[in-house]
């Protein structure tokens, strides 16, 4: 049995994310990417070595297919991702970042590296 006078580990945790979150949309509103959504940064992370498929994404997001085609469609409706033919199969398209995707990346870099050690 815990303590109720003994700091929660769980609840410290969550409230440390959620101020890690709250400071990094700040400082990615600042930079000029104040229209971001709660699942973008891991869109980013997913797509930031390399274009894929909406399937692939998927797996990587660990959402259903339908989730991630909706994710796809807003962040292609704010300009950060786009879909274009796969050179490999004719028949799929690759989604990868756009010029503003890379710059909301590496600014969501920067910022998070500044958090660290700011």
């Amino acid at each position: 049995m815990t303590s109720l006078t003994q700091p929660d580990l769980g609840i410290l945790l969550a409230l440390a994310y959620q101020e890690f979150v709250r400071e990094l949309h700040a400082a990615m509103a600042a930079a000029g990417f104040a229209d971001l959504g709660h699942s973008d940064g891991y869109v980013f992370r997913a797509l930031a070595e390399r274009p894929m498929t909406a399937t692939e994404l998927a797996g990587q997001l660990m959402v259903t297919k339908q989730g991630t085609a909706q994710i796809i469609d807003d962040m292609a409706r704010r300009g950060y991702v786009r879909r274009q033919p796969d050179p490999r199969d004719g028949r799929a398209r690759l989604v990868e970042l756009t010029g503003r995707g890379r710059a909301a990346l590496a600014s969501r870099a920067s910022s998070t590296a500044s958090t660290r050690t700011g």
